[in-house]
């Protein structure tokens, strides 16, 4: 979870998008590109339906019925 911003809270068959904050990270050379890749904490992929737009630093989507109540995400 990005600073104080809360969870994202998805419902079932309904469309999301989560931002983080632009500055959320930052390089210690100003300027300097970074790129991200968002994974499960256990190292598994993203599930089909979530996708991560690095340049945005976004998630989006529409969970199906039967995903899971929670997902623990890392962003590298």
């Amino acid at each position: 979870m990005a600073k104080d911003q809360p969870p994202a809270q998805v419902v079932s068959g309904s469309a999301f998008v989560y931002k983080l904050p632009s500055d959320t990270f930052t390089h210690s050379v100003a300027g300097t590109p970074m790129q991200y890749e968002a994974k499960q904490a256990d190292g598994s992929a993203l599930p089909g339906w979530m996708k991560f737009n690095s340049n945005q630093l976004s998630f989006s989507g529409t969970a199906p019925a039967d995903a899971a109540p929670a997902y623990d995400i890392v962003i590298l």
